[in-house]
């Protein structure tokens, strides 16, 4: 019996599967006593969006102005989806760095190492199917004592469903 379920497919395997587990196993006697195994496969997404692409300006490079410790970004974004996402965080050396009404899809998080509001953009509208568009961000970094802030990260968007696309970026400071 194979069932489908939501990103992931469950199957009751036959004896003539357990027996077959039973000679991988070390220690065969482990499935002793089991009447039914259930193998549960589940579909596995990429973390990185090939759909949502960053690139950063070549004209007008990211710059760190560490007197008013905030990181600023000039990016080109590209969505390649076939539903609009919205730009909600900016994560890096686990710190996340949030817009003002961001989605928090991470239930415990520590809430010392998130800042929100920390993250701005000058156009917080969402990027459309197809559309390419130049935004640019700021990250404040006042909240914690970082003296050498690492700027490689991810920024993450959400789609109307609160599902994430996460791109990786790391920017040549200037």
């Amino acid at each position: 019996m194979v069932s489908k379920l939501k990103d992931c497919q469950v199957a009751v395997l036959s004896e003539e599967h357990k027996s077959g587990i039973k000679q991988r196993l070390k220690d065969p006697s482990a499935l002793d006593g089991i009447d039914d195994v259930i193998l549960i496969e589940l579909e596995r997404k990429p973390l990185l969006s090939k759909l949502v692409t960053v690139k950063f300006d070549p004209i007008d490079p990211p710059t760190y102005d560490k007197n008013r410790r905030k990181l600023s970004m000039k990016v080109i974004v590209t969505n390649q989806r076939d539903s609009a996402v919205r730009l909600h965080e900016y994560f890096a050396d686990s710190l996340r760095f949030l817009i003002k009404d961001a989605i928090d899809n991470s239930p415990g998080y520590p809430e010392d190492l998130m800042a929100r509001g920390a993250l701005s953009l000058d156009d917080e509208s969402s990027f459309e199917p197809g559309e390419t568009r130049e935004v640019d961000l700021e990250v404040t970094i006042t909240k914690w004592g970082v003296q050498q802030p690492i700027f490689a990260g991810l920024l993450i968007f959400y789609d109307e469903q609160d599902n994430p696309e996460v791109v990786e970026i790391n920017p040549a400071i200037s």
